[in-house]
């Protein structure tokens, strides 16, 4: 799925094989625009990646760059909310706390963080303890990225 020119992710999240750090913009990213080289030379990485707004048919209040969080689903029982480092108050717009009541609702856990905050905010689901959604949070991120 080509990018639809959001362009949050290409600021919020590290990008290892770019030297490219957490809350800085990626250079091949044209803020507003899209990626420069998507169709020519972008990594694969970044390819495979796909934020829930883009796999649902989600409100158009819940664009990532619109509401300062962009959502993915980790596995099938959690999402991971990455919170734009100068906005970590987002997650309680109206907009984002329905999101996060209708994933709860379906048995959803939902992680919020930040790299500007010192502790995620977790949000256990059904039957589920904020400990045990954090150390499966983790041990995914090591697996994916090789930190965790």
């Amino acid at each position: 799925m080509e990018c639809d020119g959001c362009t949050l992710c290409c600021m919020v999240f590290p990008i290892p094989w770019l030297d490219k750090k957490a809350g800085e913009w990626c250079p091949h990213c044209d803020i507003g625009v899209g990626c420069k080289v998507w169709d020519n030379g972008v990594s694969e990485e970044c390819k495979k990646f796909v934020c829930a707004y883009n796999q649902v048919n989600a409100s158009p209040d819940m664009r990532p760059d619109r509401c300062k969080v962009i959502f993915e689903k980790v596995d099938k029982t959690m999402f991971l909310g990455t919170m734009h480092p100068h906005y970590n108050d987002a997650y309680k717009k109206k907009a984002i706390q329905r999101e996060i009541k209708a994933m709860l609702k379906k048995g959803f856990s939902v992680v919020l963080n930040s790299y500007t905050i010192d502790k995620p905010i977790i949000i256990a689901g059904r039957d589920r303890r904020a400990k045990d959604v954090w150390l499966s949070l983790r041990a995914q991120s090591k697996e994916r990225y090789g930190y965790g």
